[in-house]
């Protein structure tokens, strides 16, 4: 299970109330957390992948610390304009997220949140990294914490991954098969046909019990695979906006993890 974000929810089920936020299957037992790893014994690194625990400050490094006192934690981040963005095509592309364009998104966070909307709904408020990460930082020391960049993981995947495997205390030269991209980045070019495929309607209902199952799965990818595109540039306005807000977080993320992080600075 890749995230199962038991250190954020442990103890009861999430109770957000934003568009889908209840769909997301998450680990809140104990004994269930601890069966993921089951047949896990004997090897020299094991760990989970768990994006939500960035938001969760002291109280979950807290809770990590206290299961986990060895831990080793890592974060890939992107350049947090550029992430924003992503994140809110990532909504459109579920069918969640009804603002026609990212700045009209943005604008609504603070409503969002007093309707106790998941935390991934704040867009632009995820991107102040030093911030979620210090508590961290503070927790378990430089030396168990560790930053990567996004933009390696993209232009060189095999010296980021030798990077994390020296991190670990495990081979290093280890190679991985990287041929197999995920999470491909797209957005919908009609959301009317997007959301009849995607979200529960009236007319998908009918479909399911009129169209064979074998037809619907081969047809459904199809159809979504047609209607994709990639997504336009960032708007060079917001991306600036974006830049300067976050200014002052990027400088002290600089300091935090050691990084040269200049680039991220540039508009």
């Amino acid at each position: 299970m890749k995230e199962p974000a038991y250190f954020t929810f442990a103890g009861g089920p999430p109770a957000f109330q934003g568009p889908g936020d209840l769909e997301f299957k998450v680990v809140t037992d104990w004994q269930q957390y601890r069966s993921l790893f089951e047949g896990a014994s004997g090897f020299r690194a094991v760990g989970e992948a768990s994006t939500q625990y960035i938001s969760g400050g002291a109280t979950v490094a807290a809770r990590i610390d206290a299961a986990c006192p060895d831990v080793r934690l890592m974060a890939v981040l992107r350049h947090p304009a550029e992430r924003a963005y992503a994140h809110y095509n990532h909504w459109v592309r579920r069918g969640v997220e009804r603002e026609p364009t990212f700045e009209a998104a943005m604008s609504r966070e603070a409503e969002r949140q007093e309707k106790n909307y998941l935390f991934w709904w704040a867009y632009r408020q995820q991107g102040f990294y030093a911030e979620q990460l210090r508590p961290y930082y503070e927790r378990f020391g430089p030396a168990r914490v560790k930053v990567l960049l996004y933009e390696d993981l993209i232009k060189k995947p095999h010296e980021l991954l030798r990077e994390v495997f020296q991190f670990l205390d495990v081979d290093a030269d280890f190679r991985v098969d990287i041929s197999k991209k995920h999470n491909v980045g797209s957005v919908p070019k009609s959301r009317l046909l997007h959301n009849l495929l995607v979200r529960n309607n009236p007319l998908k209902s009918v479909a399911k019990k009129v169209v064979p199952t074998p037809l619907r799965r081969w047809v459904t990818p199809r159809l979504m695979r047609n209607n994709s595109e990639r997504p336009a540039k960032l708007n060079p306005a917001t991306r600036a906006a974006l830049i300067d807000a976050y200014r002052d977080d990027i400088l002290a993320l600089q300091g935090l993890a050691g990084r040269d992080l200049s680039a991220w600075l540039a508009t």
